[in-house]
């Protein structure tokens, strides 16, 4: 306890831990998926509006990106220390174990943000670093602190995990288009069966730090189970919008009926079983849907 306090008090600068440390707070991998949507979002609106390619942009979108979200998760976990010290998952993060100080998380957060906006806006665009600041505020400042209050987190939480390839899209053209907004519905209404069925996994340990995840107060209940079917639904109408205004071919029709008839298939044994066994099918088989159903409208 006492080595442990003492690095907290030296500073994650004089410790050889304190990259490690930051990237921890930066959640790596999730971080390196919002940058993978955003390059494909960048990509679909290079080859269908015969964009120019140029590496500078490309550069700054990834780079942007990656800070951007690494600014976001940070405050995330400032803003949630104590709570992320009764959580199973959580409880081992840099906050949470006065690994990092919330002084140097706050400037880590402020420089990181700082550097996105701006080099979003410089490589690419102003609309691109607007979308990135509004991404900020809603994750950090809305969403994070509605957790505790109202299901309506999620819904919140949605358009800021909306963002990544509108963003790119966007980052490419310059302009807020129909194509861009219907790219950020698709991921949108994915978020839904996508984070609610990760939450009925783990909704004993969200109630430990006093989370309303699931979309009824009921919990792991019937109700909860037909909003996620629901939603899937949904999401799968959506993803049928690019082919039917001749944005997408038929080989993306396929794929987007196929994956969402999947999908559709999990949520409907959630709702018969109301087991963890069938959340966790719909869990796993939403992280393949989105990349490929955005690898499928780029191809």
């Amino acid at each position: 306890m006492d080595n442990q306090q003492e690095i907290s008090d030296q500073g994650l600068f004089e410790t050889k831990a304190g990259f490690r440390e930051y990237m921890q707070m930066s959640k790596l991998r999730l971080t390196s998926l919002v940058v993978v949507t955003a390059v494909i979002g960048y990509f679909i609106a290079i080859v269908k509006t015969f964009a120019q390619f140029d590496l500078g942009q490309f550069i700054g979108l990834i780079l942007g990106g990656f800070l951007l979200t690494a600014s976001s998760n940070t405050l995330n976990q400032i803003i949630e220390k104590d709570s992320d010290k009764l959580m199973s998952r959580t409880q081992n993060r840099p906050l949470a174990t006065n690994r990092a100080t919330v002084t140097e998380s706050l400037v880590f957060a402020f420089i990181t943000g700082i550097t996105s906006l701006l080099i979003l806006g410089l490589a690419l665009n102003a609309t691109a670093a607007f979308l990135g600041l509004a991404s900020l505020i809603f994750y950090a400042f809305l969403y994070t602190p509605l957790k505790k209050m109202s299901p309506i987190a999620v819904f919140v939480g949605a358009f800021p995990g909306a963002v990544p390839p509108m963003l790119g899209y966007v980052g490419a053209t310059g302009q807020m288009s129909f194509e861009a907004v219907m790219i950020f519905g698709i991921q949108f209404f994915w978020q839904f069966p996508h984070f609610w069925s990760l939450a009925w996994v783990l909704h004993d340990d969200y109630q430990k730090a006093g989370y309303f995840m699931l979309p009824s107060r009921q919990g792991k209940s019937k109700k909860s189970a037909f909003q996620i079917w629901w939603y899937t639904l949904i999401m799968t109408v959506m993803s049928l919008v690019p082919y039917f205004i001749k944005f997408s071919g038929i080989v993306y029709l396929i794929t987007a009926v196929v994956c969402g008839t999947i999908m559709m298939w999990y949520g409907r044994n959630l709702f018969k079983t109301l087991d963890d066994k069938d959340a966790r099918k719909l869990m796993f088989a939403s992280f393949l849907y989105i990349p490929i159903i955005l690898l499928a409208m780029l191809f």
